[in-house]
This record gives C-alpha cells, sequence and structure tokens, in this order.
C-alpha cells in the first residue's frame, strides 16, 4: 500500500501543471487613489491624480479631454459610486493593462488603463480609454460569455 502511495504521489508530481509567473492581481496605488479621489471630489481632481505624469501641454489637453467626457457621462450616468476591476493584464514586467468597470449610479462604463513601471519609478498611468459599450475599449475575449475570470 505504501507503495502504492507513493507512486500515486509521484505521478501528480509529475503531471502537476506548471504555472507561469503571475502578474499583479490589484490595481497600483495611483489607480486606486485616483478613483477614490474621483468618486469623492469629482471628475477634475480624479483624472488629475491618475495622470500625476502627465504634465506637458499635449497632455494637459488630453487631461482637459477626459475630464470633459467623464463630466458628460455623469450627467446621464450619474455619480461615480464605485469599481470593479475585471483583470489585470501583466504584458511585461513593466508593461500592464487593466480593466475595469466604473460602477456609475445608473450605469457602468468600461475603462482600460495601460500602466507602465520604469525602472526605479513608481506606476504610471500611460493610456486612459472608456466608454459606456464595453464593445469599444474590451478585446472580444474578455467580454464574450464565460469568459470573465471566476471567482476564487
Amino acid at each position: 500500500m505504501l507503495r502504492f502511495l507513493l507512486l500515486l504521489a509521484s505521478l501528480c508530481l509529475l503531471v502537476a501543471p506548471t504555472s507561469r509567473a503571475q502578474g499583479p492581481t490589484t490595481l497600483p496605488p495611483v489607480v486606486t487613489k485616483g478613483l477614490a479621489i474621483f468618486q469623492s471630489q469629482g471628475a477634475d481632481a480624479g483624472v488629475k491624480a491618475l495622470t500625476p505624469n502627465w504634465s506637458g501641454a499635449e497632455d494637459q489637453d488630453k487631461q482637459q479631454q477626459l475630464i470633459d467626457a467623464l463630466k458628460k457621462v455623469q450627467e446621464y450616468a450619474g455619480a461615480l459610486a464605485g469599481y470593479d476591476l475585471l483583470r489585470l493584464h501583466s504584458i511585461t514586467p513593466h508593461l500592464s493593462r487593466a480593466y475595469v468597470v466604473l460602477l456609475f449610479e445608473r450605469q457602468p462604463a468600461f475603462l482600460v488603463l495601460t500602466l507602465y513601471t520604469a525602472p526605479g519609478r513608481d506606476v504610471a498611468v500611460m493610456t486612459f480609454n472608456f466608454h459606456t459599450d464595453p464593445t469599444k475599449v474590451f478585446p472580444p475575449a474578455l467580454i464574450e460569455p464565460g469568459s470573465a475570470p471566476s471567482a476564487p
């Protein structure tokens, strides 16, 4: 019997799946802080907190476009009540993409952030794309039935 158990344990070790290194499973502080500020203080403060590294004239124009667009969404969707992290996809050790559902009072919006960590620096939001139609910003595989990550 002992031989059988040892053989069974050995086989389990041989066929155990190998897992790739997993990327991060939580949003970085710049994102959680920015979304919390957006929820409590509005789009102006939230976008600026999410994009502190956007400092050039062109970046400031992009910030203002985001603020204006988010305010327009809030006119019909209501205030931001929270968010759900759908997936955080690690592309490289320094680059990832966050897929977030923004929970407004009357309807959700769908957010994709590209996050970059330069060597020796904190995480920075490089791109910020959102829409009220998930097919406009999320990849099809992410929103097809049965493709959402299961709860632990």
